[in-house]
């Protein structure tokens, strides 16, 4: 009986993740493969992960105002 609630909590850890890391912008099948060995240490990290996907979305936004994002920043 543990064992079956623990492979529920692996594989819905599983799918947990591979949904965020699509909607984060990062590949599914390694998060999918982490979520089940790791379980909720996996989703935990990808929290931490910066989404990628709205990083893009910026910095199109910003080039198009034309800001030089690859520039450093200036000490004022």
């Amino acid at each position: 009986m543990i064992f079956l609630a623990w492979l529920v909590l692996q594989l819905l850890c599983c799918y947990w993740a591979g949904e965020a890391a699509k909607l984060k912008g990062y590949k599914d099948l390694g998060w999918l493969i982490l979520g089940f060995l790791f379980g909720p240490f996996a989703l935990l990290a990808l929290c931490a992960m910066p989404d990628l996907k709205s990083q893009r979305f910026l910095k199109l936004m910003a080039e198009a105002q034309g800001i030089d994002v690859d520039a450093p920043p200036s000490a004022n």
